[in-house]
């Protein structure tokens, strides 16, 4: 199972009190190179003013509430002083003003410096002089104590003379330049003049001025910057003046933009004008709008005439009319003796008169037939006559009806001709009312537009000045950039993350331990102890500090613990790879248990190194062949040597073998083993290591009981090891395993050592064992909660 440490403040404390240095050294190496950054970089200055716009004043002395304030709103005068003090012709003045097309440098004995304002002034007597003397771009001035001077290009002299004199260039007689100074011009000195063309010293010194809007749109922050603080200064404030006299025709150009727009939108009107009257003229041509009127009139007294004609005359009642007649002709002809109802008076005055009669003879019939019967000739007779004045009548309102509805279609044709055209006049009128609405709007417009292009041109005569410097330019003290404190603070910050980081990124990658309350915690097995590092030890021999003794001890009466009496004690020491120190840990081992008086014996089963035989001088003969069967396991005894200690003996790994998995999984080793535990009281064996060749575990199938320990070297065994050492334990079921920590570095007092009852701590040990002071650095780890 993989295993991880945990990494929190007490870790990172720790591990930056162990390589302290390294950090410090980073910090000391930022701060000498933020020394030598500062002290080989060219500083750059920034002055500053602040200039507060009058935006009231800025539009004109003659805005009202209808005048132009509304064509220049405050985004476009922002935006305009904003770029009148990038202006290319502005810059070139101010670069013109101040002779900013050539530096002067003071050659010293270190290098160069430049010297602003120049020391002397440079003046020509023609342009074509300038250009002569200029093409080769950099010329050396040199001053003596006589109040001459001289002039170098390269190795070559130019010319020579005295201050204020003109001198002859030569090449051309007509050619001269001289060179003032003021009263304080140098007495002599040599100095450097690197001249600049014109227009790229007017870009360079475009890129260096800068302006920011600063609360809200009516406060400008201008700054300048460049190498020299006064040179700087100096520019701001000749870029102030000359701001001054650029902003009236600045001003009158936006006055200028604002006229050609009203220009546009009183031609864009005025052709409307033009184009909504001409369609009025069509319009008004096409729908005859002269006699709209009497169409009207004409519409209207149709729509009478025809009410009225048909309110007195309707063909309804005529109908109805001609049906009672019909209605008297049957009941005539059907029954002669019928009684007939009169007919009532009908309302065409052409009937009135035939329509009496018919009711006289119809009251004549009636009194005929109370006389007469109802077949008298007489009777007949008039009935006749009632029928013909009936058919008469009938004929008559039949004649008159056919001519009502002639009347009415006439009348009516005529009248659904004029609405027509009354609709069609009431929709030209409509139109006719809109395009004179939509004329009198543009006429209106363009009334407003000339009274405004009138007040604008009087406005843009009228400019006064906008500009108040609320801030004026001061000569900066502190650098721009690279500013100093800046600077140390970075550096030396990035020396610390660099630093710190590095340390921790190393402990990181390299997943080593240094304490022991670390491993600890993430060690599948129980701690037994830590032994601590000398730094001056033998490798033959025991040769072991007073302190590692100590521990030793300790660690044996550990050991008692774990055995508890059980015998046959035998302690197998072994370790994931070379070097973490398990040979020295088996020898000092059987070392100390000899110490107590017991017969110990000490096996170099590392058949492939055999550190412990070549510590000796013994390889030629020992374990390998007792394994190989070449000498008898009764007679191992021959083969063993005594160490120094009495009752301390080593059985040699002897000759090099080819297969040592193989011969240490024979039974030989077992009944080796076996004999060794009847003649020795402890049995201590130094193996290869686990984690690259399986003899180990080929000797852990034969000894069950034997104690293993495990030795995991502080600073150098990596915690991936602890991994790999869990996972041989689960998968071979290991028991009695425990682990050392080997090589611990003593810096600062602990606790104590072994497995908390062994032996005294550091704080004790280090008073009786050593001599001499305590360090600063060890002083203050002293108080690191580690």
């Amino acid at each position: 199972m993989p295993i991880q440490q945990e990494w929190d403040l007490r870790r990172v404390l720790i591990v930056l009190s162990r390589e302290w240095w390294w950090p410090t050294l980073s910090v000391l190496f930022a701060a000498f190179t933020a020394w030598a950054y500062l002290r080989y970089t060219e500083a750059t200055y920034q002055t500053t003013a602040v200039v507060q716009v009058n935006l009231a004043q800025a539009v004109g002395g003659f805005q009202t509430q209808n005048t132009a304030g509304s064509f220049f709103p405050p985004e476009v005068l922002t935006e305009a002083y904003l770029e009148l003090w990038s202006r290319y012709d502005l810059i070139a003045q101010v670069v013109q003003q101040l002779r900013l097309n050539y530096e002067v440098y003071s050659i010293g004995k270190v290098g160069r410096s430049l010297v602003f304002p120049h020391p002397f002034q440079i003046s020509f007597s023609s342009p074509r002089a300038e250009s002569l003397f200029w093409q080769g771009g950099r010329v050396r001035v040199i001053f003596d104590a006589e109040r001459k001077v001289e002039i170098w290009r390269a190795e070559t002299l130019i010319v020579s003379g005295k201050i204020g004199q003109w001198m002859a260039l030569p090449g051309a007689s007509s050619a001269q330049l001289r060179i003032d100074c003021d009263p304080n011009c140098p007495s002599e000195g040599q100095y450097e003049v690197v001249v600049f063309a014109p227009q790229a010293t007017t870009f360079a010194w475009q890129r260096r001025v800068s302006v920011i809007p600063k609360r809200g749109t009516t406060i400008l922050q201008v700054s300048v910057t460049d190498i020299s603080p006064v040179r700087a200064t100096r520019f701001l404030n000749a870029l102030i003046e000359q701001a001054r006299e650029h902003e009236r025709s600045i001003r009158q150009l936006q006055y200028t933009k604002a006229l050609g727009y009203i220009d546009t939108l009183v031609n864009f009107f005025q052709n409307q004008l033009l184009v909504a009257q001409d369609t009025l003229y069509r319009v008004e041509t096409k729908e005859d709008i002269l006699f709209m009127e009497a169409r009207k009139d004409r519409a209207l007294s149709l729509y009478q005439d025809l009410n009225k004609l048909d309110k007195s005359l309707s063909v309804e009642y005529l109908n109805a009319f001609s049906e009672k007649l019909r209605r008297v002709l049957d009941t005539l002809r059907q029954d002669p003796a019928a009684e007939v109802a009169f007919l009532p008076l009908g309302a065409l005055p052409e009937v009135q008169v035939p329509l009496t009669e018919l009711n006289q003879l119809l009251e004549q019939r009636l009194r005929l037939l109370k006389v007469y019967q109802p077949t008298s000739p007489i009777v007949s007779a008039h009935n006749q006559l009632i029928l013909s004045r009936v058919r008469a009548l009938l004929d008559q309102v039949e004649q008159r009806k056919q001519e009502l509805l002639y009347e009415l279609s006439t009348i009516s044709q005529n009248f659904l001709r004029e609405r027509a055209q009354l609709y069609k006049d009431v929709l030209s009128e409509r139109q006719i009312t809109l395009l004179q609405e939509d004329i009198e709007l543009r006429r209106a417009v363009y009334k407003s537009l000339l009274e405004k292009k009138m007040q604008i041109a009087i406005e843009r005569e009228a400019v006064l000045s906008a500009l108040q410097v609320t801030q004026p330019p001061v000569v900066p003290s502190v650098p721009l950039y690279p500013n100093p404190w800046q600077v140390y603070v970075l550096f030396l910050l990035a020396g610390g993350v660099v630093g710190v980081g590095g340390v921790l990124v190393r402990h990181l990658i390299q997943q080593k331990l240094s304490y022991r309350v670390d491993i600890e915690q993430i060690a599948p097995v129980p701690v037994l102890g830590e032994l601590p590092y000398v730094r001056q030890r033998s490798r033959a021999g025991f040769a072991l500090s007073s302190l590692q003794l100590e521990v030793l001890r300790a660690l044996r009466g550990a050991l008692g613990f774990v055995w508890e009496g059980e015998k046959p004690r035998i302690l197998l020491v072994t370790s994931t790879v070379s070097g973490e120190g398990k040979t020295f840990v088996a020898r000092s081992l059987a070392y100390v248990h000899a110490l107590a008086g017991y017969r110990v014996l000490l096996i170099d089963a590392d058949l492939r190194r055999a550190s412990l035989s070549q510590s000796v001088g013994v390889r030629d003969q020992g374990l390998s062949l007792v394994l190989a069967r070449l000498v008898e396991v009764e007679r191992f005894e021959e083969l063993l040597v005594p160490l120094e200690q009495p009752g301390l003996f080593l059985l040699p790994a002897g000759p090099s073998a080819p297969n040592p998995p193989e011969l240490l999984e024979t039974p030989t080793f077992s009944h080796l083993i076996a004999e060794a535990t009847q003649s020795f009281d402890y049995v201590v064996i130094d193996t290869a290591p686990v984690g690259i060749v399986p003899d180990t575990l080929a000797i852990l199938r034969h000894l069950e009981n034997a104690v293993t320990l495990y030795v995991f070297r502080a600073d150098y065994s990596r915690v991936p090891f602890l991994s790999h050492l869990a996972d041989i334990i689960e998968k071979h079921h290991l028991k009695k395993v425990y682990l050392l920590f080997n090589g611990t570095k003593l810096s600062r007092p602990r606790y104590g050592y072994g497995y908390g009852f062994g032996y005294y701590g550091e704080g004790y040990a280090r008073k009786y064992y050593h001599s001499g002071s305590t360090s600063f650095w060890e002083r203050i780890r002293t108080w690191l909660p580690v």
